[in-house]
């Protein structure tokens, strides 16, 4: 199984709004609640696989989204 990064974002409205961008791009993502271990606004993140990371990276930073990244197992 690819390893994973978990994006974590300051609101809700730019989780779902990111959620969007990828997924108009047909890359796969999954919304989960994030771990208590992670401290953000929003309570939501983005999971994607490792490989697609760069690629998504590069979609939110050119729609101006912030995010965090976290490894997660």
């Amino acid at each position: 199984m690819e390893k994973s990064k978990l994006l974590a974002f300051e609101s809700t409205h730019d989780s779902l709004k990111a959620e969007d961008i990828i997924l108009s791009e047909g890359i796969k993502v999954n919304p989960i609640p994030l771990p208590k271990n992670i401290t953000a606004r929003c309570g939501l993140g983005l999971k994607i696989v490792e490989s697609k990371l760069e690629e998504v990276l590069n979609l939110l930073n050119n729609s101006h989204i912030d995010y965090v990244i976290h490894d997660i197992e």
